[in-house]
């Protein structure tokens, strides 16, 4: 395991509780009803930054419907802010999820010169309720 910091640890063991790292270390003591995970030859790493994406405001597949990244009437549209355009249930986010994406800066499309305000969102699966 690599640490961020140069330091390289060997056979490290890496507790987590409720989704969050508590502890890395080797002999970590787990809670009795903890879901073991053997990791041998495999890398752990912290969550990515994807600092330039479009997911939500092109979502994927692409219609026309939910393609709101762009506001082309003019070479300035710094009114154009990314955070009323994202649609949260773009598949795309599960699968940059999937990659280890769990955070992005969502921007808007590169139309103008000047396109809008981006907007930094976490990640993260959630349900949605129909009323």
């Amino acid at each position: 395991m690599l640490t961020g910091t140069g330091t390289r640890l060997e056979n490290a063991d890496v507790l987590i509780v409720d989704g969050k790292i508590q502890a890395v270390g080797t002999a970590l003591e787990a809670p009795a009803n903890s879901k073991i995970v053997e990791a041998q030859g495999q890398w752990v790493t912290p969550g990515l930054i994807d600092v330039h994406s479009h997911l939500g405001v092109y979502p994927s597949p692409g219609v026309e419907a939910n393609s709101d990244g762009n506001e082309a009437t003019s070479p300035s549209t710094a009114n154009v802010w990314a955070e009323h355009s994202v649609w949260p249930e773009d598949p795309g986010f599960r699968t940059a999820l999937a990659g280890g994406i769990t955070s992005l800066q969502i921007l808007p499309g590169s139309a103008n010169l000047i396109g809008g305000r981006s907007v930094v969102l976490k990640n993260v699966p959630s349900a949605r309720t129909r009323a």
